[in-house]
């Protein structure tokens, strides 16, 4: 059984790198007729699957744009089904959710979602400021489509099997992002030049040796941040029937892929699930550390032979300690952050015109709106009460967790599980309060994704750990 899974394990990944390359193929290099073809019948091939994780996978892979592939501003190269419809770019994901909603209609679910009440308040709360502020233009609908997947991944995710399936699939993409980070180093921009995209910025090409501060190779980041969620979960999952080792180097990998960005508000995030998983499991946690002694040694191996990571490393530890700076009164951390001198005062000058409310998702609130600054850009739109019910989500998520932590007994596989996915919560809202948006009205596929998979896994392990302790 174990060999069969393995076997069946190995033919997913090669299956999911073939469909990634044939979908960079068709969208570089064939006529959009074709693009359009072979998207198509992903989806008729999608809807008729039975292993909705893989699907989901893959969409996700080509939505974090490793190596700038499939980037937004490259619109001839986007990940769209039609490039030309009133809402603008027609983006697989967005046709890829409904059909998934349609396709879930057909399931139940055993159990009710634990955050009903507080989302159906959210929902309620964000209609009732679509109707005060009118949005902006039909193509802004796009950002609610990914609500839908609190409906639809409880309904695609069954089993824990579907769930630890799913996460070895993007377990499988850590390295050909860590790849496509160290070619940005080294060559000064993406892969995606090579097939005829274009830069992801206005700021011209640049290698690291010619730097005077720290890169920032963040395209695809999302994988291998999502990768350390995986890998700790499947960790104290005490039936994964995964090697513990193979975890262990995808951890340390992607949390190397991390702090290569040089990306301050992900690496802290990536630390606190990184800390939480060894306080979490371990009486000594320091003892686990002898478990990442080899990896770490490669790692500090390959910083010493190839010069551009060691420069990298050396700057992206110089970019890390100016949060010093910012915990010894200094707003702007050594020169390095305009976010709480200068963006936070312009979003909240206009946020205080409505506090109560906001200004929804309007004309007025869009010259004053900046991501860079994730709460305040969140007041903007959706008022206090729009952050205090965000709050009580985050609260309500956290809370029955951990009671239900308190109410496992030792010997039950899901132990630890409950806190660990308050940790995974905990590390989206460093980043949304440190480096850009996650939680607002709408959101982009991936945000929305991993943010609405973390409540979906969080409701899973909340009925099946007490099925699993009843059962003992």
């Amino acid at each position: 059984m174990k060999n069969l899974f393995k076997s069946e394990y190995t033919k997913e990944i090669l299956q999911l790198y073939a469909l990634f390359i044939l979908l960079i193929l068709v969208i570089y290099k064939a006529p959009q007729i074709v693009s359009f073809l072979v998207q198509i019948i992903i989806l008729i091939v999608f809807y008729r699957s039975k292993k909705d994780y893989f699907w989901f996978a893959l969409v996700f892979i080509a939505e974090s744009q490793p190596g700038s592939l499939f980037i937004l501003t490259d619109v001839k190269h986007s990940f769209s089904i039609l490039q030309n419809t009133p809402l603008g770019l027609l983006y697989f994901w967005m046709v890829f959710i409904i059909i998934a909603f349609i396709k879930s209609l057909k399931s139940r679910i055993e159990h009710p979602f634990f955050l009903n009440n507080v989302i159906l308040v959210m929902l309620i709360y964000i209609g009732m400021l679509m109707l005060i502020f009118k949005m902006r233009k039909l193509s802004d609908f796009g950002g609610f489509i990914p609500w839908l997947l609190l409906y639809i991944i409880p309904r695609s995710f069954k089993s824990q099997s579907d769930y630890k399936r799913f996460f070895n699939l993007i377990f499988a993409f850590v390295g050909f992002v860590l790849m496509t980070q160290i070619y940005f180093l080294l060559i000064g921009h993406d892969i995606n030049l090579m097939l005829g995209g274009k830069l992801k910025t206005i700021l011209p090409d640049r290698t690291i040796e010619d730097a005077a501060q720290a890169l920032r190779p963040v395209a695809g980041i999302t994988i291998p941040f999502f990768s350390i969620i995986g890998s700790v979960l499947l960790l104290l999952y005490k039936k994964t029937g995964i090697s513990k080792n193979y975890l262990y180097i995808i951890l340390i990998t992607s949390m190397f892929s991390i702090f290569l960005s040089a990306t301050r508000g992900w690496i802290i995030a990536a630390l606190l699930i990184f800390m939480s998983y060894l306080f979490i499991s371990f009486k000594n946690p320091f003892g686990l550390l002898s478990k990442f002694i080899v990896p770490i040694v490669l790692l500090l191996v390959l910083f010493n032979f190839i010069p551009s990571l060691k420069k990298q490393s050396e700057m992206a530890f110089a970019r890390i300690e100016t949060i010093l700076n910012l915990a010894e009164g200094d707003v702007t951390a050594g020169g390095t952050l305009s976010r709480i001198d200068e963006r936070s005062p312009r979003v909240m000058k206009k946020f205080w015109e409505s506090p109560i409310f906001g200004f929804g998702d309007s004309s007025e609130a869009t010259p004053f709106s900046d991501p860079h600054v994730g709460n305040q850009n969140l007041l903007l739109h959706m008022g206090i009460l729009g952050f205090l019910i965000y709050i009580m989500l985050w609260l309500t998520f956290t809370i029955k967790l951990f009671y239900r932590e308190k109410s496992l007994s030792n010997g039950n596989e899901y132990k630890h599980l409950p806190m660990m996915m308050i940790a995974a919560l905990m590390s989206i809202i460093v980043i949304h309060s440190s480096s850009s948006q996650w939680f607002g009205m709408g959101f982009g596929y991936i945000r929305g994704f991993i943010f609405f998979f973390i409540l979906s896994y969080g409701n899973f392990i909340y009925w099946d750990s007490i099925k699993r302790e009843q059962e003992h």
